[in-house]
């Protein structure tokens, strides 16, 4: 069992020499360097993927408040088009509530003219008949001053007769 003892138990140089695996030390120097350098890369990466995991945060905080803000837009945009939707169909009536009106006022206007011409024609009817009146007065005023004075004649005459008559009887 010497020979067993010889290889296991051997100095520490000789385990310097020959590291366990196959690798030198320089080589365990070399994985230990990139050991070393892919945790300080793991390090950084995680540190540029927090950073970017919060600004992604920040972006889709801003993106729905962007999305709100548009669909805040949109609603007035629609409120707005509903607006003047509203002000071109109130228009679209007061024109048609002119037109009609501007046409019931022609005719109250040519109703008018005609009652106008009604009235003159009525007032020289009027005039005419007044005047006729005047006439048919004036007339019957001389048939009775005629009258009165056929009356007084006859009754002139009536005394007359009698007198005639007295005188031949008497």
């Amino acid at each position: 069992g010497g020979g067993a003892g010889g290889e296991g138990g051997g100095s520490s140089e000789a385990q310097r020499e020959e590291p366990s695996g196959g690798l030198t030390a320089a080589s365990l120097k070399h994985v230990r360097r990139q050991r070393d350098a892919l945790a300080e890369d793991k390090t950084r990466l995680q540190a540029e993927l927090a950073a970017l995991q919060a600004k992604l945060r920040e972006q889709r905080e801003h993106v729905a408040s962007l999305e709100a803000r548009l669909r805040e837009a949109d609603e007035r945009e629609a409120a707005l088009r509903r607006e003047v939707e509203d002000a071109k169909a109130a228009e679209n009536a007061q024109k048609s509530r002119a037109e009609r009106l501007e046409g019931v006022c022609g005719r109250l206007e040519d109703a008018l003219a005609e009652r106008e011409a009604e009235a003159a024609r009525l007032r020289g009817a009027l005039e005419e008949q007044r005047q006729l009146t005047k006439d048919v007065c004036e007339a019957a005023e001389r048939r009775t001053d005629r009258a009165d004075d056929s009356g007084e004649r006859t009754a002139l005459l009536e005394r007359q007769n009698e007198a005639l008559q007295s005188e031949r009887l008497g």
